[in-house]
Parts: C-alpha cells; structure tokens; sequence
C-alpha cells in the first residue's frame, strides 16, 4: 500500500538499498550504524516519527542536513535528512504541505538521471 499511496517510493527504496549495502541488512536500524527511512504520509505518522524518533530536535529551525523535493502524483514530499553523527541518519519523507517553514526553504529538486 505504501507504495500505492507513495507514488515516488523508489526513491525512498534507493535510500534503503543504500543503508543496507553499506551497513548490513540484519541491523538493527533504531541502534546500530546506518539509520533508517521514515515515510510519513499524513500528521499522525510525522507526529509519531517526532514522538519516537526526533524527539529531542526542534523541527522548526535548521537542525536537519539536506533536502530533497521528491515529485509525485498527488503532491510532493521532501527528503529531508537528519544525521546523528557520523554513522548514523534519518530519511524523513514528507509531505510538503507538513514541511516546516525552514525546510521547504531548504529544499532542492532531485537530480535527472
């Protein structure tokens, strides 16, 4: 379904292949190096990513390291990344009209390949 509803979820798989290779596949992603992809959809699951997951950043300002915009067919998300140190990061995928004031600022379209 995600993929349904999430229209550009390659993109978010490339993120994962990405994580995998270069971290291993049976880490534990809330622990170990590497991270992981969060895809919000809707209020409630970007509430649940800050309760859980950001808990401790302030959204509002510029904590985050990038950001991508991603075109889909109902509306565009952003990529925005968050990293924890050196080995560790969050791909929070967003819809633009739950982006904060800074990170649609922030934003920069995806490269064509």
């Amino acid at each position: 379904e995600i993929v349904r509803l999430f229209y550009r979820a390659d993109v978010a798989i490339m993120s994962l292949y990405a994580l995998d290779e270069h971290f291993g596949k049976d880490r534990d992603v809330e622990f170990d190096d590497g991270g992981f992809v969060f895809i919000a959809l809707n209020k409630s699951n970007l509430d649940y990513c800050k309760k859980h997951y950001l808990e401790n950043v302030d959204t509002e300002s510029r904590f985050f390291e990038d950001v991508l915009i991603i075109e889909c067919k109902q509306e565009q998300y952003l990529d925005v990344v968050f990293f924890y140190g050196y080995d560790y990061g969050i791909n929070l995928f967003i819809p633009v009209s739950l982006a904060t004031k800074k990170m649609k600022e922030a934003a920069v379209s995806w490269p064509d390949d």
